[in-house]
């Protein structure tokens, strides 16, 4: 951890999310910050814009200004550390051990429960949000593509539950 700081440049790097933890040498807690902050916006903007998710698009849209309090708080609370303090200060990623928690690619069968999941939640929103409509107005509204990219996520998600089963069937 940088055991100097400027605590102008401090501010200004503090109003970007995990930009100031970077700053201050905490690279991993910056980046899981940042990458939080900007998976959230591109959930809002794909959700909303894509697959027209409507209401559930508000509970990520009111998790953005939590991300940016906790960013600026959590980066003021280590500019402030004593030099004793700040020196035993371990850089880790914020919401998960890489020992404990490998990423999910690796854990194939989760992966897929998680894509079919979200294929099923896109597909019924997108019906449920066109049972209103008449057929071609419904084919207007270029549902489609929506349906399209929800099918193929439980296809892909159903893969790799079956794969790993065949895994798991095979091995033992």
């Amino acid at each position: 951890m940088n055991h100097n700081p400027n605590k102008t440049l401090g501010f200004f790097f503090s109003l970007f999310p995990g930009v100031g933890q970077m700053y201050l040498g905490l690279m991993r807690r910056g980046i899981s910050i940042l990458t939080l902050f900007f998976a959230d916006i591109a959930f809002i903007a794909i959700g909303n814009s894509f697959f027209r998710l409507g209401v559930l698009v508000v509970i990520p849209a009111l998790l953005l200004p939590l991300i940016w309090f906790f960013s600026a708080f959590d980066f003021w609370h280590f500019i402030r550390l004593l030099p004793e303090e700040a020196a035993n200060v371990k850089d880790a990623y914020l919401f998960f051990s890489a020992e404990k928690f490998p990423p999910l690619m690796l854990k194939p069968l989760w992966f897929g429960a998680m894509l079919v999941v979200a294929g099923v939640l896109i597909l019924t929103t997108t019906i449920l949000n066109s049972l209103h409509i008449p057929w071609e107005v419904w084919l207007e509204r270029y549902n489609i593509p929506q349906i399209a990219a929800a099918l193929g996520l439980i296809a892909l998600g159903l893969y790799l539950i079956l794969k790993k089963r065949r895994q798991l069937r095979d091995g033992s």
